[in-house]
Formats: C-alpha cells, sequence, structure tokens
C-alpha cells in the first residue's frame, strides 16, 4: 500500500530534513575550518574589484540620486536622462574626490609632522621613561629600570639577530608586499570603474535581477526577500552615514580639547580616536590606550590622567547625545553579540567585516524577533517577553506623591481642632 503523507506531514518531514543537513552542514564547518575560511578568503579576493565596485556605487548612490533628482531636474528639467544621469555621476565622484583631498590636505601634513617629532624625540623619552623608573625605584628598593631596560635591551638584541639570520628571506617579503600593494592598486582601479557602470544603470541592473529571481523562486518568497533587502539597506544605510559622520566629529572634538589641555601630536591623537571610534564597543580602547601611553611618553603622568578623562567625557557625550541623534535610533544589540560578531567579522573579512558587522547583527535580530512574534500570535501566545521571565522582573519604584507645603498645614490645623 501507497503510503500519502498529508500536508502537514510533509512539512514537519522537510523540517526535519533541512535542520538536519544544516546540522550536518554545521559540524562539517567546524571539523574544517580552516578550509572554508580559505575558501571564502579566495573566493573574497577574485571578486574584490566587484566589492569594491559595489561598496563604492553603494556609498554613492544616495547623492547620485539626490543631485540627479532634486538638483538637475529643476535646472535641467527638458534634458535627456541619460544627461542627467552621467552629468550626477560625475558630480558625485569630483565631489567625493574634493572631500577626500580636502581632509587629506588638512590631516596628512599635521599626522606626518606629529610623526616625525615623535620619532625624532624618542631619545628625550627614552630619558623621560628612566627617570620616572628611578625615582619608582627609591620608593620600592629595587632597580627598576635596569632590569626594565637590561629586558628590553636583550629583547632587542635577539630581534636583531633573527632578523640577520633572516636577511635572505627580508627582499622576497619585500616583493611581495610590494606586488600586493600594485595589486590592491588596480584593484580599486577597476572598481571604481565597475562602480560607474553600476550607477550609470543601476535601474536596469535591479530589474534584470529582479526579473531572473522571480522566475525562479515563489511569489511568497520574493516579496520576503524584498523586504529583507529593503531593511537592509535602510539599516545599512542610515548607521554607515552616520558612523563616518559621528567618528568626525569625534576626532574633531579630540583635537580641540587636545589644543585647549595643550597635548602634544593633538593631530596624531584626533586621528587615531577617530578612526578606531568606528570599531563596535573595543574601539575606544583600541584608540585610546596607544594614544594615552604617547601623551605619556612625551608629556607627563598628570597629561596622560588628562587625557583619559578627556576620552571618558567624549565618548559618554557621544554615545548617549550624539550617535543616537546622528545614526537615529538604536541597534538595540547586546554587546555579547558585538563582540562576538566583531571576531567573527575580523576573522573571516578582516576590518570591513569589523565596521558592518553592528547593522548585520542588527538586521538578523530584527527578522528573529518578527518570526518569532508572528509565530508566538499565531499559536495564541503572549509576544511581550517580560511573560517569559523565569523571575518576574522587579517593577520600577514608584514614589509616593509628596503632599504640598499647605495641603500638610492645612492637615495640623484640623488636627489641632
Amino acid at each position: 500500500m501507497k503510503y500519502n503523507p498529508d500536508k502537514k506531514t510533509k512539512e514537519i518531514l522537510i523540517g526535519v530534513c533541512l535542520v538536519g543537513a544544516a546540522l550536518i552542514l554545521f559540524v562539517y564547518i567546524l571539523n574544517n575550518l580552516s578550509t572554508v575560511t580559505g575558501a571564502i578568503r579566495f573566493v573574497i579576493t577574485g571578486l574584490s574589484s566587484i566589492i569594491i565596485g559595489l561598496v563604492f556605487a553603494y556609498f554613492l548612490s544616495i547623492p547620485s540620486k539626490w543631485i540627479e533628482r532634486a538638483v538637475l531636474a529643476k535646472i535641467m528639467p527638458k534634458a535627456k536622462h541619460s544627461t542627467k544621469r552621467a552629468i550626477s555621476i560625475v558630480a558625485t565622484l569630483l565631489f567625493a574626490l574634493a572631500i577626500i583631498a580636502g581632509l587629506l590636505s588638512i590631516v596628512l601634513p599635521r599626522l606626518i609632522s606629529s610623526l616625525g617629532m615623535l620619532l625624532g624625540n624618542l631619545e628625550s623619552y627614552r630619558d623621560s621613561v628612566v627617570g620616572w623608573l628611578d625615582r619608582l625605584s627609591e620608593l620600592t628598593h629595587q632597580d627598576l629600570s635596569g632590569s626594565i631596560i637590561s629586558s628590553i635591551t636583550e629583547s632587542l638584541e635577539g630581534f636583531i639577530a633573527e632578523s640577520l639570520e633572516d636577511l635572505s628571506a627580508l627582499l622576497p617579503a619585500a616583493w611581495t608586499y610590494a606586488t600586493g600593494v600594485v595589486t590592491g592598486f588596480i584593484r580599486m582601479v577597476f572598481g571604481i570603474v565597475i562602480s560607474v557602470y553600476i550607477l550609470a544603470s543601476r535601474e536596469k541592473l535591479v530589474a534584470q535581477f529582479k526579473k531572473l529571481c522571480t522566475a525562479v523562486f515563489p511569489n511568497k518568497f520574493m516579496e520576503r526577500a524584498t523586504y529583507i533587502a529593503r531593511t537592509m539597506d535602510k539599516t545599512f544605510h542610515s548607521y554607515l552615514y552616520g558612523q563616518l559622520i559621528d567618528a568626525l566629529l569625534v576626532g574633531v572634538e579630540c583635537y580641540i580639547l587636545s589644543l585647549v589641555f595643550s597635548l602634544t601630536y593633538a593631530p596624531l591623537l584626533a586621528v587615531i580616536v577617530g578612526v578606531t571610534n568606528m570599531i563596535p564597543i573595543l574601539g575606544p580602547y583600541i584608540g585610546g590606550i596607544p594614544c594615552a601611553f604617547i601623551v605619556l611618553v612625551a608629556g607627563s603622568p598628570l597629561k596622560m590622567l588628562i587625557f583619559i578623562i578627556m576620552i571618558l567625557v567624549i565618548q559618554q557625550v557621544d554615545a548617549n547625545i550624539v550617535a543616537p541623534r546622528i545614526i537615529g535610533d538604536r541597534t538595540g544589540v547586546a554587546g555579547i553579540w558585538v563582540i562576538t560578531g566583531v571576531m567573527i567579522g575580523a576573522n573571516f573579512f578582516g576590518i570591513l567585516g569589523v565596521l558592518l558587522v553592528i547593522p548585520v547583527i542588527s538586521v538578523l535580530i530584527k527578522l528573529v524577533r518578527e518570526f518569532a512574534d508572528k509565530r508566538l500570535e499565531q499559536k495564541g501566545e503572549p509576544v511581550s517577553i517580560t511573560e517569559y521571565y523565569t523571575v518576574p522582573p522587579e517593577p520600577p519604584m514608584s514614589r509616593k506623591p509628596r503632599a504640598s507645603r499647605r495641603v500638610k498645614k492645612q492637615q495640623s490645623d484640623d488636627n489641632s481642632n
């Protein structure tokens, strides 16, 4: 007798098969993590020019659309669409290059000057550190400076000896590095060219991709995929542009306050703090610790304390006031997920993965939350998370309204009567 399962049984069987396949794939990835990571990096390296082009086109699409629809539509209402599109792309590229060139012309000379001063004064900074260690040795009755300097000297001697032994390998390494730089530059140029083609025919490319997906996948799947794509687009645009503006503001604030408190190498400190501020959670520590050491070596412990307090104030103002107003609503991603995502993103995609981990996790959490809420509503279960605490959360403490002095006086008069 042939077995014909009903629709619900088929759905359960398909679900079990999918879960089993996912578990098998997960175990395979864990057992062959290095192979999978190498394959992903190989694919990303091979498609790097296309990926760079897509990233550039994604960033430049908003200003290009604004120039075409808000500016050129009023200035050149009778011009052809292709003419306005070409002018908007050229104007966007020139505007982006002007911003980059302006920032480099302002920051780069000061940054090079700060680095030159730092390297030129290393000997005096060494003497200052030795003096602090000598004073600390007098207090602790231990030769701290001698032991520390001797250990550093031994480490440097060992490093120099190993470098001299491996001198034959330095030339191939230098050649490999130079080749990588040239290759990266060529990929960047091809990426810019690809981004121009994408911007020029973005509607047609999107329509072709949508047509192909509609022909292959069911309509219900396409509706869900379109919703996910729009959610990701909105989240990525708001987060990335907000992070760039926020990092610029943090760098400017650090530079101005460094000048106010007469901290040495203000441009260098501002660049390090501003750039590392784009790294989620760990960014302030990654940028603040080396900057504090630079201030300590170039100045004094008091200057370092001033810098640490200054960075704490800047970060608190940025996290609680500036960033929510620039980026918008908070992502609602817990710290544990951010740290885990940063580690995974850095391992697979490098610095790009670190910068993009927050919007990716935010979109995933939003989609999972919507799926869970929908399933709970279908089952007739409560949606609020407070209903699922093992121990009910403590209600907020409410203060009783205080009676005014006039009411208290009236009550005392009544009691006396």
